[in-house]
This record gives structure tokens, C-alpha cells and sequence, in this order.
């Protein structure tokens, strides 16, 4: 299968390209990680599947409009609720399947030219 049919298929079945699927998956694990681990920042970018704590910190910001140490619950205890910036009328990206045929995804360090 040709990179652009698998592309074109994927997005049919799951509503985003590979990479942006990669990336939901790796944000969500990201913001998962903040609020319920003491983890430092770049613990949770490299056990997300980001090299480092500023790529994740640019992702999670474009993605959520608020940085990782804002997400981060207060020391009170009260974890802070964000969603997703979609388009009115898009799924949010934890409503699309994880994978194919309800099987995990990897989301390991994967390379762009590993997934296309």
C-alpha cells in the first residue's frame, strides 16, 4: 500500500492523519501523566514519545492553549479539566479510536518517516 493510501484510508477510519493521531495519542498520555505523577517535566516528554520538554511543551500548549505546568493539578490536590480546541461540530480526539480493531497503538519514539 502506497503512503497516500494508507494516509487516505486512516483518516477515513479515525478523522486524522497518522501524525496528528500520534500526536493526540502522545498529548493525551502527556496530560495524563501531569495530573496524577510527581514526574518533572522532561520524564513525562520522553515517557510521552517527545525528545525533549520543549517540543512537548510547544505541542501541549498549541494543542490545549495552556502550557504543562498550568495543567499541572495545584498542590491542593483539585486536577484542572481542559478539552481540545476542535471545530464546532469535530470530534474531540479522545472520542476517535485508539487503533485498529480496538488494539493499542505504539507511541513510542517513532519518527515521521517511520509512519509514512
Amino acid at each position: 500500500m502506497s503512503r497516500r493510501a494508507f494516509s487516505t484510508r486512516f483518516r477515513a477510519a479515525v478523522g486524522d492523519t497518522p501524525i496528528q493521531h500520534l500526536a493526540n495519542v502522545r498529548l493525551g498520555i502527556a496530560a495524563g501523566l501531569l495530573a496524577t505523577s510527581d514526574a518533572n517535566l522532561f520524564q513525562i516528554a520522553r515517557s510521552s514519545g517527545y525528545d525533549n520538554d520543549a517540543s512537548l511543551s510547544r505541542a501541549f500548549k498549541r494543542k490545549f492553549g495552556l502550557s504543562p505546568g498550568g495543567y499541572r493539578p495545584s498542590a491542593a490536590g483539585a486536577p484542572r479539566v481542559i478539552t481540545a480546541r476542535a471545530q464546532p461540530g469535530e470530534p474531540t480526539w479522545w472520542d476517535r479510536p485508539v487503533g485498529w480493531g480496538g488494539s493499542p497503538v505504539n507511541v513510542g519514539r517513532t519518527s515521521r518517516s517511520e509512519l509514512l
